[in-house]
């Protein structure tokens, strides 16, 4: 009898589609972001590739991008970050920060590297 043989391959997919937009929202806005290792390896990989194809300064990247951040602010945010950088990959470092208490998974820092914060205007 074959039990469990027929999994949904696009339900894993799905939910990592979810949380990385999430946390590239939250990495473009503040320029850093602390995840466990195994989900750090994987916004890195994907926030490189988004930088990468910014740099062509195409319409069709523009799309791509957007299509796959699912925000047109965030998608020119990237773009304007890739124009700004110096560097042809490596947009990202990663660097293990420590081990979370509660369950011992290890934990990394991503940051952006030529990342610059908007400062806000402070009314006297």
């Amino acid at each position: 009898m074959r039990k469990m043989v027929v999994k949904n391959p696009l339900s894993k997919q799905s939910k990592d589609k979810v949380w990385i937009r999430n946390v590239m929202k939250l990495l473009f806005e503040h320029g850093a972001v602390t995840l466990i290792l195994g989900k750090a390896k994987k916004l890195k990989s994907v926030v490189d590739s988004l930088l990468s194809r910014a740099r062509t300064e195409s319409l069709m990247s523009m799309r791509q991008n957007e299509k796959q951040v699912g925000d047109y602010a965030l998608a020119k945010k990237i773009a304007t970050v890739a124009k700004g950088s110096k560097r042809n990959s490596g947009f990202v470092s990663m660097k293990k920060v420590d081990i979370r208490r509660g369950d011992g998974a290890t934990r990394a820092k991503i940051e952006l590297l030529d990342f610059v914060k908007k400062e806000k205007k402070k009314d006297a």
